[in-house]
């Protein structure tokens, strides 16, 4: 299902796991971004994606600085 202002990414890594990555604009300072790697995929597959999109980000200055990431998640 498509929502307006979000884009869906698929991604494979050598293995052959999949993610499934969602982008989404929620506000001019705020993005969502959520990932899925089904029943069996690696969690860890999904984090990795994600903290690698969030250091993009701030390669590019396009983050806010003072965030800092929830712990235990």
């Amino acid at each position: 299902m498509e929502k307006k202002d979000q884009t869906f990414f698929r991604f494979y890594d050598s293995t052959k796991e999949r993610i499934d990555v969602f982008i989404e604009r929620r506000s001019d300072t705020m993005t969502s971004l959520k990932f899925g790697v089904g029943w069996f995929g690696s969690i860890a597959f999904g984090r990795l994606m994600v903290y690698q999109i969030v250091d993009e980000l701030i390669d590019f200055g396009d983050f806010l600085e003072d965030w800092e990431p929830l712990k235990g998640n």
